[in-house]
């Protein structure tokens, strides 16, 4: 029901935070956002537009993307986007620097997940 009120306020829906939207857009436009993590670009670009891409935009994997990272205590923080096949595993990720990382993937319940704030594991 809420889809038909054109004019809600967009505080009051459940988008992204805009940082990640903002990390989203900017990766679009370098050709790096992947395309099995589509299904949540609507909710990601409606709020790109406040604020400024962050310096780190993402961390990719083969299946899952960790939209704008910042570390701290051994463990990465951002939005997680990631497919069924990387639950519970160690996956090797790639910033569009070039730099890697490994994370040990949390377990996940559907077969696309999105979730905003995650905290994953740092393994190097």
């Amino acid at each position: 029901m809420d889809e038909f009120f054109l004019y809600k306020d967009r505080d009051d829906l459940n988008l992204p935070g805009a940082r990640y939207g903002a990390a989203a857009k900017k990766l679009i436009e370098m050709g790096h956002f992947p395309v099995w993590a589509l299904f949540v670009y609507k909710d990601l670009i409606a709020r790109a537009d406040d604020a400024i891409a962050p310096e780190d935009l993402a961390l990719i994997a083969e299946d899952a993307i960790i939209l704008a990272p910042t570390y701290e205590d051994f463990e990465c923080h951002g939005m997680l986007i990631a497919m069924e096949s990387a639950s519970d595993k160690v996956r090797r990720f790639s910033t569009v620097h070039g730099d890697f990382v490994e994370l040990r993937m949390p377990k996940l319940q559907a077969k696309v997940s999105a979730i905003e704030d995650a905290a994953i594991k740092l393994l190097r």
